[in-house]
């Protein structure tokens, strides 16, 4: 049927109405006018807007820069909601005869807005939908967008409460679907959507080829291929590389085709399954606070108390066994010193395992069992007289992982009770790396086609064609052209079977930026980490960026260490001036654009600036005082700027003011 009518609502910014205008009315001054090609709606295969175009008499519409448009369309004598966007191009009110016009989907509001809250923990879903209602609740975006609960259901993937203050709301929105696997959008009634990205019952258009169906198929290009993924999740301490990979269903089709991507980010982890059990003890009510991700040295997060049995004898023990294969195992206690036993520095390796561990007086043993065989023993080790003795340790193998069954069991010195801190076996997380990699795979053209159909069709992500010679064609779609011409049928054009469409071309490229983009680093922190920076009092956790890293100097005395009334920590001998131990963080800031680039420089260089501690992997390191900091240096085309930063630290045997005993760090001389 021939369209009757169409209307277009103009709104201010905020979504406050003005006026509204129509193909036909009675008042000739509510009509607009468009030439014989007329408008033309795009929108995804999932229903969110991509643009309206068309040409009008600029004097008829009285659309304004930044207004927000509806479009609605009369056929059959029903109204139907075809679009809404903002304006970008508005015509030229000088201009006689017709001016371009180019309506953008509101998912372009939220490119521009900033979040108001940090997400606390909860469903991606549940997080998006405050996220939301923030915003509106804010003023930014005034009544433009339309909040909608039902249509940002929650997605089963649960994340901790992360830092995204003031990240733009679309970056955060973008980092929720796709960790929870979702697509979100803006649709044609000014309403945000989140779904599963997995197809499901009704996600199908079904069509036959015929007179009002019609096929134009395509060349096939397969000129760019990604078919498996090559992530780097930071360095073992020795200096090699964590790495793991993702392929692609696609490559026993096409082959392997790689690409390598940085991702230092704790949820790249996950904890394995495993068992705890004690052994002459007292009663632990809970091991849950040993599988978190923080510390009591750092934040006062509470610890598992392993203390002999009351009126018992002989030596308290608690054992972890691991009921699945881990990576590695994250191992912190402490143990409170008695005033009598004395220093000492001494290290040694361990055989198979990557442990470096102070020896020196004994309070407690760690014993690694792997395969039935004990491969390591080790002990903590008080850092002063009268003080406490501290084991942080990663155990792993560095080339292959340690199976299920084996174990790590901490024993007491006698009635010495011991504060088990951390002790959490991790493996990659698989679901997490498969999600992200889903971003960067770019497989050929799957038979590229553009299927006409007269009249207007129900945007769906996925196309059956019944092809009139026999067969069917199946395929995405990446997105609906809806042609509007007064008095004339509506006609859709689906593209199926592209390399990627508009929208998915955006959406690869908003996940690569989320992963890479500096000024996003926030977004990615697990709660261990936000909390780590929140409690430490002007800390910086480094590495901010996988292009960040701490270079150390050597912290074994040559001399006598000692400590100003000032506080000033310095090495002295006969032949060395006194030196500070001092240690430099090389930072890069990078933006997609110079604006960004600038914006990276200047929030990192004010961490940086204020540091008062640096998170290197493991350890805390107490800054004195900032001690040089380099004049920033531009990259190219104002991309990015690097420059480094050097601090005085305090020293390895010396009590700090809130009465921490500073510690050795091991195995930090690289960056990432």
């Amino acid at each position: 049927m021939p369209v009757q009518n169409a209307r277009l609502t103009v709104r201010d910014w905020d979504g406050t109405l003005r006026h509204e205008r129509y193909y036909e009315h009675l008042n000739p001054a509510m009509q607009f006018v468009t030439p014989a090609n007329g408008m033309e709606v795009r929108r995804t295969g999932f229903g969110g807007c991509l643009e309206l175009t068309f040409q009008s008499l600029w004097a008829t519409l009285g659309i304004g820069e930044r207004d927000v448009v509806e479009l609605d369309v009369q056929d059959q004598d029903t109204w139907t909601r075809e679009f809404a966007g903002v304006a970008l191009k508005t015509g030229n009110s000088e201009t006689p005869g017709h001016s371009n016009f180019k309506i953008v989907g509101l998912k372009k509001r939220l490119q521009e807005v900033r979040i108001v809250n940090d997400p606390v923990s909860g469903d991606v879903g549940a997080q998006l939908r405050s996220a939301l209602q923030d915003l509106i609740t804010s003023g930014q975006l005034g009544e433009a967008i339309v909040y909608d609960a039902a249509l940002i259901p929650d997605l089963g993937v649960e994340l901790d409460g992360f830092a995204a203050r003031n990240r733009k709301a679309s970056e955060l929105f973008d980092f929720l679907a796709a960790t929870g696997h979702g697509v979100w959008d803006v649709n044609a009634d000014r309403k945000v959507f989140l779904r599963p990205a997995a197809l499901g019952v009704g996600d199908t258009l079904a069509l036959t080829e015929g007179a009002d169906v019609t096929v134009t198929y395509e060349d096939t290009d397969s000129e760019a291929l990604v078919t498996r993924v090559l992530f780097t999740l930071g360095q073992w301490s020795d200096g090699s590389l964590i790495q793991t990979e993702v392929g692609s269903p696609a490559e026993a089709e096409y082959g392997t085709a790689w690409t390598e991507i940085t991702y230092n980010d704790p949820q790249a982890w996950r904890v394995t399954a495993h068992t705890f059990a004690k052994n002459n003890a007292e009663a632990i009510t809970s091991y849950a606070a040993l599988t978190d991700r923080l510390g009591t040295e750092t934040d006062g997060a509470p610890t598992v108390i392993l203390k002999r049995t009351s009126g018992g004898t002989g030596e308290a023990s608690l054992t972890l066994t691991l009921t699945e294969p881990a990576r590695r195992i994250r191992v912190e206690l402490a143990v409170a010193g008695d005033g009598t036993k004395a220093p000492d520095y001494n290290t040694e390796p361990s055989v198979t395992t990557d442990v470096l561990v102070p020896r020196g007086t004994k309070v407690g043993e760690l014993t690694i069992t792997l395969a039935g065989n004990v491969v390591v023993q080790v002990v903590p080790v008080y850092t002063r007289t009268g003080g406490t003795a501290y084991l942080t340790e990663w155990i792993y193998t560095p080339s292959a992982e340690l199976p299920a069954g084996t174990t790590v069991t901490y024993t007491t010195q006698g009635a010495q009770t011991a504060s088990l801190i951390e002790l959490r076996p991790e493996a990659f997380n698989a679901e997490v790396l498969e999600g992200i990699a889903g971003f960067h795979f770019v497989l050929p053209q799957r038979d590229p086609t553009q299927i006409r159909v007269r009249g207007r069709v129900t945007p769906r992500p996925k196309v059956t064609l019944m092809k009139a010679a026999g067969g069917t064609y199946e395929n995405p779609v990446e997105e609906y052209s809806l042609h509007i011409k007064a008095g004339e049928d509506l006609s859709t054009v689906l593209k199926a079977g592209q390399r990627e469409g508009a929208e998915a071309r955006a959406q690869r490229w908003l996940g690569q930026i989320a992963l890479r983009d500096a000024t996003l680093e926030a977004v990615r922190f697990g709660t261990g980490a936000c909390e780590l920076l929140r409690r430490a009092g002007g800390g910086v956790r480094v590495p901010l960026n996988p292009e960040c890293s701490i270079s150390l100097p050597s912290w074994r005395p040559l001399g006598t260490v000692e400590q100003t009334p000032t506080g000033r920590v310095y090495v002295s001998t006969a032949v060395v001036l006194p030196q500070a131990a001092q240690a430099t963080v090389s930072w890069v800031a990078r933006g997609v654009d110079p604006e960004r680039a600038n914006e990276a420089l200047s929030e990192l260089v004010s961490l940086l600036d204020n540091a008062t501690r640096l998170y290197h992997g493991d350890p805390w390191l107490t800054v004195l005082r900032l001690a040089e900091a380099s004049e920033p240096t531009k990259g190219f085309g104002g991309l990015s700027w690097r420059g480094t930063h050097t601090y005085d630290l305090t020293s390895p045997n010396f009590t700090d003011a809130q009465g921490r005993t500073g510690r050795t760090p091991r195995g930090l001389t690289g960056g990432v």
